[in-house]
């Protein structure tokens, strides 16, 4: 019992030890525990929104290159029964079958090819000025020949006998002259130049590519 009255003085004095604490230190602790708290929030907010956006660009790499979905064909509506009108009596029906339009397939006439004269390549000059190549020729005949002659070996040397791309040619054709007595060296008379370029013009090699013939035209100039 004494013991007893003995430990009831000192109970009742850490009681008001307790009461007597300042309340600031509490609040400071529950103010710490609170930021902490949030910072581990933050923190894992931060990974989500990492996460998230690794697995956006995820499905967009795989939407671009799975294949296209195929659409499924939509069932077309059953066609309802046309009810069939019984003709009158006494009336006589013929089945006649319906007339065919005739079909009239033309024929192009085939296109003569012209016959490619005889002549000889004296020289073949490839001047190269940047990305533009022209290719100048100088051709004898054994005698004149006509326009069409002369543009059936123009297009002779430019469709098959050049194998290698360029923007324009330039041809000059030539005629041998009469020999002279004790001379040896043949003498030529220029008969025709033509020139096979974009829009028939050697100066406007420039504006196409080696290889792009699509505007090229072919102009024939005849000497007199």
């Amino acid at each position: 019992m004494r013991k007893l009255l003995i430990l009831i003085p000192v109970l009742l004095a850490g009681t008001a030890f307790a009461q007597e604490q300042d309340p600031t230190e509490a609040l400071k602790t529950e103010l710490t525990k609170l930021r902490a708290t949030i910072q581990k929030l933050t923190r894992a907010l931060d990974e989500a929104n990492r996460r998230l956006e690794a697995l956006e660009k995820q499905v967009a790499s795989l939407e671009k290159d799975s294949p296209v979905a195929v659409r499924k064909p939509v069932p077309e509506e059953t066609a309802r029964p046309v009810p069939i009108e019984e003709p009158p009596r006494g009336v006589v029906i013929r089945n006649e079958e319906p007339r065919k339009t005739p079909i009239i397939e033309e024929e192009e006439p085939e296109k003569e090819v012209p016959k490619i004269p005889d002549y000889k390549l004296l020289k073949r000059q490839r001047i190269i000025l940047g990305a533009t190549v022209r290719l100048s020729y100088r051709i004898t005949t054994p005698k004149e020949l006509s326009k069409k002659e002369i543009e059936a070996i123009c297009m002779d040397i430019a469709e098959n006998r050049e194998p290698k791309p360029y923007n324009a040619l330039y041809f000059r054709f030539y005629v041998p002259l009469p020999r002279e007595p004790g001379k040896k060296k043949i003498k030529r008379r220029l008969v025709a130049q033509a020139e096979w370029a974009p829009f028939g013009d050697w100066e406007l090699a420039e504006r196409c590519r080696p290889g792009d013939y699509k505007n090229h035209k072919l102009t024939i100039k005849m000497e007199r």
